[in-house]
Order: C-alpha cells, then structure tokens, then sequence
C-alpha cells in the first residue's frame, strides 16, 4: 500500500504509527511473548517509515508514560485496543508528531 500509494500519488505525505501495547488483557497473560512481538512490529513500521519518507508517530513511550497517571486498562480496555482517553492520546501524539512535521502548515 506504502508503495502504490507512492507510486500514484507522489505528493502525498504518509504517516505512520507506532504499533502499542500495555499489559493488561490478553497480553499480560503472555506478556513475554506479546512485547517481543509488538517489539519487532515497532521496528517495521519505523523502518518502513524511514524508507518511504513517511511521518512516524511514536506511541507506545506515550502509552507507558501514561500509566503513571491511571491504570493500563483505561487507556488499552484489553491491553491492545483503545478506550476513549486511548484514542485521545493517540490524537495528542499525532497531531503534535504531525505539526512538528510540517504537514499542517502547507
């Protein structure tokens, strides 16, 4: 899709999130197994970020630094899917990865 997207739209800027875990839900069941794999995800998607020039959005120091203020359940409900106050720190991030980018002011 990074690709194609690329390839037809050559002006189009891409953003890229960070995949993010907390361990609460399912995966504080296997919580060895699940961050060795969101790891290796995380590294993916910056790779391919840096590859096709995209915006990359960190999120998962977000989330773990957001656990001091509240419990991993209420920002992840199963540890991987957002709640409201989740999808609020996901558009914070955003959108100050994305103004310090640039790509708001063109």
């Amino acid at each position: 899709m990074l690709e194609e997207t690329q390839e037809v739209l050559p002006q189009t800027k891409q953003i890229l999130c960070e995949p993010f875990i907390l361990n609460t839900g399912a995966p504080a069941e296997q919580w060895g197994e699940w961050e060795v794999g969101i790891t290796h995800y995380q590294g993916v998607v910056k790779q391919l970020a840096e590859e096709f020039n995209a915006v990359f959005v960190p999120l998962q120091e977000a989330f773990d630094t957001a656990t001091r203020r509240a419990d991993a359940a209420y920002w992840l409900w199963d540890g991987v899917h957002p709640t409201a106050a989740g999808h609020d720190l996901i558009a914070r991030e955003w959108l100050k990865v994305v103004e310090k980018s640039g790509l708001l002011s063109n």
